[in-house]
């Protein structure tokens, strides 16, 4: 008979999946991934079952729930003498309260995302989502390029030569 499944804390399958505890128990709670209860009420997950719920498809991670919907702005832009604090003047008029705290930490957030694509993704275009809830913002620069790792410049370990 097979041994039992080893459960782990909810801070294991953030770590696992790469998401906060915060979007673990929004989750678990709607069922799209498994968990139980420890005596003392504690929340925990068998990480196969995890593995395999995710691997279904059953969660739609990391996908927020604003992102669910269609969005509220949605532009395919050209990179190239793109300037992102031109697109974040255009996307903030979208029913965001650009000007509290929470609106400026997402304007920056988003510019320096933006910011990334244009100078180091190598990619022509960009597709810029943005979504607004009554409670919750959310956004996806999505570029076609290589990515950071290949660009990233390689060290040698010690001992190692390239």
């Amino acid at each position: 008979m097979g041994e039992p499944p080893r459960l782990v804390r909810i801070a294991d399958v953030a770590s696992e999946l790469g998401l906060s505890q915060s979007r673990i128990r929004q989750l678990a709670n709607s069922g799209a991934i498994p968990s139980a209860r420890s005596p003392g009420g504690h929340r925990l997950f068998d990480l196969g079952a995890v593995r395999a719920a995710v691997l279904a498809g059953r969660c739609r991670y990391p996908l927020t729930a604003a992102q669910a919907a269609t969005p509220s702005w949605i532009r395919e832009l050209t990179l190239l003498g793109l300037s992102e604090d031109s697109v974040w003047r255009r996307v903030k008029t979208t029913g965001l309260a650009a000007e509290s705290p929470a609106g400026r930490i997402m304007g920056y957030a988003f510019t320096e995302m933006l910011n990334n694509a244009i100078d180091h993704s190598g990619s022509d275009t960009a597709t810029i989502s943005w979504w607004v809830t009554s409670d919750q913002w959310s956004f996806e620069i999505r570029d076609y390029g290589v990515g950071a790792y290949p660009k990233a410049p390689r060290r040698a370990a010690p001992g190692q030569r390239f």
